[in-house]
């Protein structure tokens, strides 16, 4: 019987260990590929800004930045948010920094750029089970 719950505790702690390295993968990014993930909601007062992350080309230069129908240079909230996209590709750029790929049916194809060191960039994005 100890057996049992000893690997059954075992078996519990291995799957939020996993679960919370898909929360902040950090530098292992290559988990979230072909994985769905969901754009989060900003506080109200964010709205306006937008998403600074998403960019409309591979460069992800700051004039590159996603803004459909809106003229400012961050992204357009009411267009991105709840959107759920698939991971298509994973890249290293430089320090901390990442390009995610990310591939939706209704906008195309963005650029994400994930910090992997602090986790509060992430948060833009969650893993959809």
């Amino acid at each position: 019987m100890k057996r049992i719950i000893f690997i059954l505790l075992a078996m519990v702690l291995t799957i939020t260990a996993y679960s919370q390295t898909l929360e902040f993968p950090g530098e292992s990014v290559d988990l979230l590929l072909e994985r769905d993930l969901k754009v989060n909601t900003l506080s109200e007062g964010l709205h306006k800004l937008g998403y600074t992350e998403f960019y409309s080309t591979p460069e992800m230069k700051y004039g590159d930045r996603y803004k459909k129908g809106n003229d400012q240079s961050e992204s357009n909230y009411n267009y991105l948010v709840n959107k759920v996209f698939k991971v298509i590709k994973c890249e290293f750029i430089r320090g901390h920094y990442y390009r995610l790929t990310l591939e939706n049916n209704e906008i195309g194809v963005l650029y994400f750029k994930y910090n992997s060191k602090y986790k509060h960039n992430s948060n833009l994005l969650y893993l959809v089970v």
